[in-house]
């Protein structure tokens, strides 16, 4: 069995957010069994016009466009608490447009051999791009394959470069019914165990 070091994880809501509400005191007041902390710092990106803290080590980062959460421990006790906050955050501003959701789940890998397709000419060409990268004639290699489905697109990004090598899978959600964000949302937590399963299928 394949050992998947996973490296982040975040759940993502496109939107059009008020940023003024979404602030540390907003959460102590919405969700006392969550928050846990009685000072939380918040960092400012001004010229992005983008906020950050941590709530329960879920970092949160807030902007007008988009509203990011991500575990800052990767185990499911963590991927729960992500989940029940964003959907406590889309319920009670239930009037913010919600444009799409994402998950973004990246793994380590120390494998030396990844399969796109059981397919000699696939595997020729994959070899050949790996001499080329050996022979140090470029710093980084990227792979994508996409995959639409009925409510959603499946993204895996495949990164390597001289130091590391990293599995991404983004799961891309465009809402064209409200009353299904509460579902994505709650699928975080099987999305990560399915891009391990998908993972363990790449991966020798």
């Amino acid at each position: 069995m394949l050992d998947l070091k996973v490296k982040s994880t975040n759940i993502i809501i496109i939107g059009s957010w008020n940023i003024a509400i979404l602030i540390p005191d907003w959460f102590k007041e919405n969700f006392p069994a969550i928050v846990k902390e009685k000072e939380i710092p918040v960092e400012v990106s001004i010229g992005a016009n983008t906020f950050r803290f941590s709530i329960n080590d879920i970092q949160i980062q807030t902007s007008p466009d988009k509203l990011v959460l991500s575990p800052l421990i990767q185990d499911l006790e963590h991927y729960q608490i992500a989940t029940q906050l964003s959907i406590g955050i889309t319920e009670k501003l239930h009037h913010t447009p919600i444009l799409a959701i994402g998950n973004n789940i990246s793994f380590l890998l120390e494998q030396e051999n990844f399969i796109l397709f059981n397919n000699d000419a696939i595997q020729e060409h994959q070899n050949f791009y790996k001499n080329i990268l050996k022979s140090g004639q470029f710093n980084s290699w990227q792979i994508k394959d996409s995959f639409a489905f009925e409510d959603n697109i499946l993204n895996l990004i495949y990164d390597i470069n001289k130091q590391k090598k990293i599995m991404n899978f983004n799961f891309h959600y465009p809402i064209t019914n409200k009353s299904k964000i509460k579902k994505f949302l709650t699928e975080f937590s099987s999305n990560i165990q399915k891009s391990k399963d998908i993972l363990q299928t790449l991966v020798e």
